[in-house]
């Protein structure tokens, strides 16, 4: 007896266990509002609209003759189980539920993306022929599901310079288009550098170019795991596969740079209209200290 109670008190806390992460569960993704109702005679057919209406106290979005189905449309903030549980109870109602969405899985066709244990890790071995651990990744291939990117979102990348030749980046290339529309040889939109129509080079903060080239290969790495074409077929795919990518270049060849080159670079990529800066270096002093013993004395 005392063995059967123990069993029962197990059960009992594990189904509370399921309700209670049943309940932080996300639900299935539906249109806000909307319901599929299917009848179980031919009321669509032989009904009018304002009929039915009435008799479902909804909103007629579409119908469905032949499947005898309605879209009916609800207020946004009526709990969707509470209306559905309410129409269930009609007794000319064979089907109701929510106006579920459904996406095909977006995996790019992209050859070396099994090579990106980062993106998805599916234990294959590192650059280094290191076993991988099967799940160790950023999630991209669910967050892909949602979004792939978008072309209204400007990204700069401030470091080495970005290859705006390479095939995986082009398309995904930031254009200044007053330059790119403009004269070659002219400052056409005014800000001091000629034919910056990629970005621009701070690499001599004093004098600035047009020309983000990169001749080092560290800000076109960073900028391909940011955003290299994806669902292309040929290459690698980035974690945005539809982005605009602005390259601005303070650090040179060697790999260095100077601090006024990379606030200058800051200052052209915000007021070109970047809200995303990848700055993927570091490196000088801190002086947090000393200026604080000296207010002390």
């Amino acid at each position: 007896m005392k063995r059967l109670m123990e069993r029962a008190s197990k059960a009992l806390a594990f189904g509370l266990l399921l309700t209670g992460l049943n309940a932080f569960a996300a639900a299935p993704e539906a249109v806000p509002g909307e319901f599929i109702v299917k009848f179980k005679d031919d009321a669509v057919a032989t009904s009018s609209l304002n009929t039915l209406s009435q008799e479902l106290g909804s909103y007629i979005k579409d119908t469905i003759p032949g499947q005898n189905i309605v879209v009916i449309k609800r207020p946004v903030f009526e709990i969707q189980s509470n209306v559905v549980k309410s129409l269930a109870q009609n007794p000319n109602i064979d089907i109701i539920e929510p106006n579920y969405i459904y996406r095909i899985n977006k995996t790019p066709n992209d050859p070396m993306l099994g090579q990106l244990w980062g993106m998805i890790n599916n234990g294959q071995p590192d650059s280094q022929k290191r076993e991988g651990i099967a799940g160790v990744d950023i999630g991209a291939a669910q967050a892909w599901d949602i979004t792939t990117g978008s072309k209204d979102v400007i990204v700069a990348v401030i470091d080495t310079g970005i290859n705006y030749n390479h095939p995986d980046l082009k398309g995904n290339l930031w254009t200044n288009d007053a330059e790119l529309n403009g004269q070659a040889g002219v400052d056409d939109d005014g800000n001091g550098i000629i034919d910056d129509i990629y970005g621009a080079n701070f690499v001599t903060a004093a004098k600035p170019t047009g020309n983000p080239l990169d001749d080092h290969g560290h800000g076109s790495h960073c900028s391909g795991t940011i955003g290299a074409s994806g669902d292309d077929g040929k290459g690698i795919v980035g974690v945005a596969w539809n982005v605009r990518i602005m390259g601005v270049k303070f650090l040179s060849a060697s790999g260095s740079g100077s601090l006024d080159g990379a606030l200058k670079a800051i200052d052209y990529a915000t007021s070109k209209g970047a809200r995303i800066l990848s700055n993927s270096w570091g490196g000088g002093g801190s002086r947090g200290n000393e200026s604080s013993e000296q207010q002390l004395q």
